[in-house]
């Protein structure tokens, strides 16, 4: 090996030492400084630097550079709060309204919010609003949740933007209607997930004189669904399916089911079920139908219950388990026969006659002991619940089914 040559890859060789020693010096410093950041701002909080204390509760609450600790936030709020900051005081009747930290007082959240209200803070406005709107500590009053929706809203909150033009057509109905398009666009292009989801919902209705527009509908849903808001995944997952605002895509409306679905949708959980039933958008896949059936099936939904129990009963890549069949079906049938709500006889009709026959069919090839049993886990599963609850579960089935499939839409 010549000098030069050697010289050479002693040179390179002291450069990369120099750079590995230098990349391992500056990863230590983030730790450092952040623990240094911390201690500073602690040591700020203790000589009652409200601002400092605020941002240290922030800390505990989310369980950032620190453990979570409710006890510790709140600790820190209080401080905040009684110095007369307006962010702590607001924080601090969260956690009173939320059982955060503390049991649960309405009226000592009603306080605070209005003690950071009553300094111009929009947070605590809309906080304040909500309390009025709901009755939580103070007497139920529409026209007060208004009013400091508005202030909120007039701050730029985009929380207290589509609360106040929800609102507007609560309190006006359809003369409110406009107000609250403009609220909600305000909110919405705020990137509020809540306030896209509210603003697709009016561009896909009549209400108030508008117009149908889908496009808009779908591009706000799909705006609120890519920020992981459930329904707008499922919302645009049935204009993909329809093809209402956006060219027609089953497999994009399966995706966006699935998002849904895993969230915990249960009307998405159905869908998803009949796409694996019926290969739409996915491959046919018997054994995942079964899955998000049973899913939506948990969820007291009748229409899953039936094909649910359709499944055990053929054992189309199960096994066939007559048993269980019942079990599903007679669920469904209390719901489509008037057993839990008599209004839901006429609407489920057609479903109860088909509902019926399958259960004498199975019922033929059962033992009285396993009809008893398919009876005893059938009570089991709809134990202490509601009857009105799962019908009312159904009526929104029902309604959400409509927008999903209805040809008036799908244009």
């Amino acid at each position: 090996m010549t000098t030069k040559l050697y010289a050479l890859l002693v040179f390179l060789m002291l450069c990369f030492t120099t750079v590995v020693s230098f990349a391992q010096q500056t990863t230590s410093i983030p730790d450092a400084a952040r623990a240094t950041q911390f201690n500073d701002l602690k040591s700020l909080a203790n000589n009652g630097d409200a601002r400092s204390q605020v941002k240290l509760g922030v800390l505990y609450y989310e369980g950032k550079k620190v453990n979570k600790d409710y006890v510790e936030a709140l600790k820190w709020f209080t401080k905040a709060a009684e110095l007369g900051n307006s962010e702590g005081q607001w924080r601090l009747g969260k956690m009173f309204e939320a059982n955060e930290g503390t049991e649960k007082n309405y009226n000592e959240a009603v306080k605070w919010y209005r003690k950071a209200a009553d300094q111009g803070d929009a947070e605590g406005q809309c906080r304040l609003g909500y309390m009025y709107s709901e009755g939580n500590g103070v007497e139920k009053d529409n026209q007060k949740a208004m009013e400091w929706y508005r202030l909120s809203a007039e701050h730029g909150n985009a929380e207290g933007q589509w609360r106040y033009g929800e609102s507007c057509g609560a309190v006006h109905g359809y003369a409110g209607y406009p107000e609250r398009l403009k609220w909600y666009k305000k909110s919405a292009e705020q990137g509020n997930d809540i306030a896209q989801t509210k603003l697709a919902a009016m561009y896909e209705s009549t209400e108030g004189g508008l117009k149908l527009n889908f496009v808009e509908a779908a591009k706000w849903y799909k705006k609120a669904a890519e920020q992981d808001n459930s329904y707008a995944q499922r919302r645009f997952g049935d204009m993909n399916y329809a093809g209402k605002g956006v060219v027609k895509n089953t497999v994009a409306a399966a995706i966006w089911y699935r998002k849904a679905a895993t969230q915990n949708d249960w009307v998405a959980q159905h869908y998803l079920g009949e796409m694996y039933k019926n290969g739409i958008g996915v491959q046919k896949n018997i054994k995942e139908a079964k899955n998000w059936y049973q899913k939506a099936a948990e969820h007291y939904i009748a229409a899953s219950q039936y094909q649910l129990g359709n499944i055990f009963e053929k054992g189309v890549d199960i096994p066939v388990d007559y048993t269980f069949a019942h079990v599903w079906y007679s669920l469904a049938n209390d719901t489509w026969s008037g057993k839990n709500d008599p209004m839901t006889k006429s609407m489920f009709s057609a479903d109860n006659d088909t509902i019926v026959a399958a259960l004498a069919r199975i019922e033929k090839k059962m033992t009285q002991k396993q009809v008893a049993e398919a009876n005893r886990i059938a009570d089991e599963k709809i134990k202490g619940v509601n009857p009105r609850y799962i019908a009312a579960v159904n009526f929104y089935f029902i309604q959400e089914k409509f927008y999903q499939k209805s040809p008036a839409l799908s244009k």
